[in-house]
């Protein structure tokens, strides 16, 4: 018997798509990037930056893409939480899930490397955003 997945707190993630999650391995930063947010343990220097965000309506999923930069080497594989509000606030999707499912975990990327992660949110066909 199939068991569904579930995120890392144990919430059912019924109707999972996971597409080709490409990655540009190997490719550095020159550190001009404009940083849109950090991460990492509280108090400490960040570990990962997000560079960039972008999102594509297809018929029944929005392709979110995401680019990452590692400031330094990640003490432990970090997950993405994705949540797409509504105009009224209110949850219309969410994914939980290690960036790039879990194919390149955060502890491996390289200080100053760039990563490329793309994440389909599946939308009800007709679905406003």
């Amino acid at each position: 018997q199939a068991v569904a997945p579930t995120t890392v707190h144990g919430v059912a993630m019924e109707g999972l798509v996971v597409g080709v999650l490409p990655c540009l391995l190997e490719r550095r930063a020159t550190g001009s990037e404009a940083i849109l947010a950090r991460y990492g343990p509280p108090e400490q220097p960040a570990v990962i930056a997000l560079l960039g965000v972008g999102a594509v309506r297809q018929e029944d999923a929005l392709l979110v893409t995401l680019s990452w930069r590692s400031e330094r080497q990640a003490p432990l594989n970090y997950y993405l939480s994705l949540r797409l509000k509504g105009a009224d606030g209110a949850e219309l999707v969410s994914r939980d899930l290690p960036p790039l499912a879990g194919g390149y975990p955060t502890s491996l990327w390289r200080p100053g490397e760039l990563v490329a992660d793309r994440v389909l949110l599946p939308l009800a066909a007709g679905q406003p955003l």
